[in-house]
């Protein structure tokens, strides 16, 4: 620019509008990264704290109960005819589901530790659903080798937790 003129010349003010350009770019990658990592944590935690949800009603419920049946489908995790222990201070549970707002998986009693994608599982041959599974607390443990929850919205993101439920054993 001259000494006796005002203003910006073209040039001047393109390469503004490019670092401006440029910052904002930068700026804007930053926070949706940051974003789209908050929202899948958030997932994931929600995913676990349902887990251990699930988990703590089914020891509750192992606790109390002389038998149980125990479902656990595609859709929803169930507690059924829970015959309460005799002397016991505890409710009688009936039909009471412990959990349907994800998909669950679960392979109960099996030795081995199994090690699948939820995904495949969903689809294939290998997903069995426990209807009305028998639990006898006072005999025997609740072994379930493999209990994915899934997220509703994207089949990637899942907690899987094998657990053992026991109690004290009576002859």
């Amino acid at each position: 620019m001259k000494k006796n003129e005002h203003g910006m010349t073209l040039v001047e003010v393109l390469a503004t509008l490019l670092l401006i350009s440029l910052v904002t770019g930068i700026i804007w990658t930053t926070i949706s990264v940051a974003t789209q990592f908050n929202i899948g944590e958030t997932t994931s935690l929600k995913l676990q704290q349902e887990a251990n949800y699930i988990i703590a009603e089914l020891q509750r419920v192992h606790r109390m109960c002389e038998t149980y049946k125990v479902t656990i489908s595609k859709e929803q995790v169930s507690i059924n005819d829970c015959e309460a222990m005799k002397g016991g201070t505890g409710a009688v549970v009936n039909d009471e589901i412990i959990s349907d707002g994800y998909r669950y998986i679960a392979i109960i009693d099996k030795e081995e530790i199994v090690e699948k994608v939820p995904g495949k599982m969903m689809e294939g041959e290998d997903f069995v659903e426990y209807i009305n599974y028998v639990v006898r607390p006072l005999k025997e443990d609740l072994r379930i080798t493999y209990f994915a929850i899934i997220d509703l919205k994207n089949d990637k993101r899942y907690v899987n937790i094998p657990t053992t439920i026991s109690r004290y054993k009576l002859n």
